[in-house]
């Protein structure tokens, strides 16, 4: 058993993975923290909309296998991380579990400001994400629309 000190909290760290006695978010200035998270976000990550009724909310989401990755995303970075099952109707058969990590609203935008600088891959589609902040209805869904053809491109 391994024990890692986190903002003075202990985590225990076992076979199976990490396990978080408690949250905690807080503001990132590790520049290589955010030029690694962009790396992600760059290669597994996904900048959308939420429609909850007639309002669209930014969301930024990262999918990936190993959990301790994303563990370590919700640690320096807030946001929650979701089980996902395989699907039984899926034309991969694959029956690994995989995770989920999802950032929503203002605190979704205000992380992809501070990865931008960094962001090669995704760049149109971080600037488009960003630009959802300040619009109104109207403006939100055709930003939405925006998104959803970048990621056809």
């Amino acid at each position: 058993m391994v024990y890692i000190i986190y903002t003075g909290r202990w985590l225990t760290a076992k076979a199976g993975g990490l396990y978080l006695f408690q949250q905690q978010e807080f503001r990132v200035t590790n520049h290589e923290q955010l030029v690694y998270m962009a790396g992600i976000v760059d290669g597994e990550g996904c900048l959308s909309t939420d429609r909850d009724g007639d309002r669209f909310k930014a969301r930024l989401s990262i999918a990936g296998s190993h959990y301790p990755t994303m563990l370590w995303i919700r640690m320096i970075f807030g946001g929650s991380v979701y089980k996902c099952l395989p699907r039984k109707n899926s034309l991969v058969r694959s029956k690994k579990i995989s995770w989920s990590w999802v950032l929503t609203c203002n605190q979704a935008t205000e992380l992809i400001k501070e990865l931008l600088p960094y962001i090669k891959i995704k760049q149109k589609e971080a600037v488009v994400f960003l630009r959802l902040r300040g619009a109104n209805h109207k403006e939100r869904r055709l930003l939405s629309d925006d998104l959803k053809q970048l990621k056809r491109e």
